[in-house]
This record gives C-alpha cells, structure tokens and sequence, in this order.
C-alpha cells in the first residue's frame, strides 16, 4: 500500500536493465500509483511484470535512473 505524499524509490526492468528513480505519490488506486518523478507526472501499473519495488525514501525525490544500465527515462 502506498501512502499519498510520500517518497518512494522505485525500481524497474526493461529487459536485463534495471532503472530506479525516485518519485512522491500523488495519488493511488490499485493497482495504478500516479507519481511526481522531477518535473513530471506518471502513471505506474504496479501489477506490471516490469515494475519490480518501491521502497519509502526518507529524502526528496531524486533521479537515479540508470546508475545500473538502465535508461533514465523508463
């Protein structure tokens, strides 16, 4: 269960890659989870063979996408 407001780390495939970025839920409905990722907003399907974890953050959203190989706009 995701929380309204708070920050996630949040990690995906795409084939072998692995991207993580850090996003603040806007809004959940599950199992679709709308997030702030930098200057935009996204909807993410969780129940996705793609979308792998989400860990809550105690800092900002940050993008870190593709620091494993993974692209940073996944």
């Amino acid at each position: 269960m995701f929380e309204v407001g708070t920050t996630y780390r949040l990690e995906w495939t795409e084939g072998s890659d692995h991207t993580y970025q850090s996003g603040e839920v806007i809004a959940w409905e599950a199992p679709l989870l709308k997030v702030r990722l930098r200057n935009e907003e996204r909807i993410i399907n969780t129940a996705s063979s793609t979308f792998v974890a989400a860990i809550e953050s105690q800092s900002p959203p940050l993008d870190i996408g593709g620091l494993l190989g993974g692209a940073d706009d996944r």
